[in-house]
């Protein structure tokens, strides 16, 4: 009867242990505030976004989900990023790195995302050997074969930006044979402008005119807006010094394509070609356009800079106080442990002491 009532005690010990995974395996997968914060993301509302992630993570951080709290950082990191907060992003890059572990499989695509945007932000702050080396970690801890393309074209990018003209195009020309690039229109596009515009950069005088036309071609019939103001601004710099007409229309056409995508940074660069091209009354209205616009940039980059340093401030100093809790919680448990097994082991004297004294009588 004892081993019956023993076995049934295990079995009942082994279910509780079970329901209990499982509700910490739901809660790992229910996170309202990751998904409000998804939600806020895709309507661009990036303060609220940012918000809900950091609430997100402290919660998975709570459940030790370790790999879903890394991507939450990854997220709040891209966001700091677009925001111009370069290097609060690539603190939050470091600690999501710290979470993951490179020995399982699908944590190596989330470093890889990670590695891709500390080499967007290292490119961002002129470090390009360090953007470089990112962008290759990128790659290694990837197996998809556009993540490659992608990375690679960045490589090629922080060379040309480097000036290291020779190393890019050899990239660029590399990329162009692959099967996958010639099979994704945009992918084409964008790398046979880059390849083109640096053949340019690196001797003024190369007629890449076919090439640079023919992303553009591209690009429009695939309505790719982002690739257009690239076009735009490469034929824009191209005839500068052959052709003054074409230089301003292509810089016309780019402030239009700048404007419906809403991207400051391209609008400051389209400005600063039209105040070089345009006659000297526009130019003095886009200068002080320009001016207002930088202005209006740096204060809202400040301003995101604070907002995103107090809101993780904020965050640690909670997780600091629920952790010294948790300690205090975990002192208070062992304080009566230590209790029970006392009390248990005075029990245990007793008995032996009356089942003796009994014997001895």
């Amino acid at each position: 009867m004892r081993k019956i009532l023993f076995f049934y005690f295990i079995l009942f010990i082994i279910s509780c242990q079970q329901s209990k995974n499982k509700e910490i395996e739901q809660d790992n997968l229910d996170n309202k505030a990751y998904d409000k914060a998804w939600k806020f993301y895709e309507k661009q509302e990036n303060d609220s976004a940012y918000v809900y992630f950091n609430k997100a993570y402290s919660e998975f951080i709570k459940l030790n989900n370790k790999h879903q709290a890394s991507k939450c950082l990854i997220n709040m990191a891209f966001i700091s990023k677009d925001q111009g907060d370069w290097f609060g992003s690539q603190e939050l890059i470091i600690s999501s790195v710290k979470l993951l572990n490179p020995k399982i499989s699908e944590e190596k695509e989330t470093l890889s995302s990670a590695y891709n945007i500390l080499g967007q932000t290292s490119h961002d702050l002129g470090n390009f050997n360090d953007a470089i080396d990112y962008y290759q970690k990128a790659i290694d801890f990837s197996k998809e074969k556009d993540v490659y393309i992608i990375n690679q074209n960045n490589i090629a990018n922080s060379y040309r930006y480097d000036k290291q003209y020779d190393e890019a195009i050899k990239i660029y020309q590399e990329l162009l044979k692959d099967k996958n690039t010639i099979e994704n229109p945009k992918e084409y596009a964008r790398i046979t402008d880059n390849l083109a515009y640096t053949k340019w950069l690196k001797d003024n005088k190369s007629n890449v005119i076919n090439e640079l036309n023919k992303a553009l071609n591209i690009r429009l019939k695939e309505n790719d807006l982002w690739g257009q103001n690239a076009s735009y601004a490469h034929l824009t710099d191209y005839f500068s010094n052959l052709d003054y007409k074409k230089a301003l229309d292509y810089a016309y056409k780019r402030k239009q394509i700048a404007f419906e995508n809403k991207s400051a940074g391209d609008k400051l660069e389209v400005y600063q070609q039209l105040i070089l091209l345009d006659n000297p009354t526009n130019a003095k209205q886009y200068f002080e356009a320009y001016q207002k616009l930088n202005d209006s940039i740096q204060l809202e980059r400040n301003r995101a800079k604070n907002q995103f340093a107090l809101v993780r401030y904020d965050s640690e100093k909670n997780r600091a106080d629920f952790l010294n809790a948790e300690a205090e919680n975990e002192k208070k448990k062992n304080d009566i442990l230590k209790l029970y097994i006392l009390i248990g082991l005075l029990i245990v004297l007793f008995v032996f002491g009356y089942f003796l004294y009994r014997k001895r009588k």
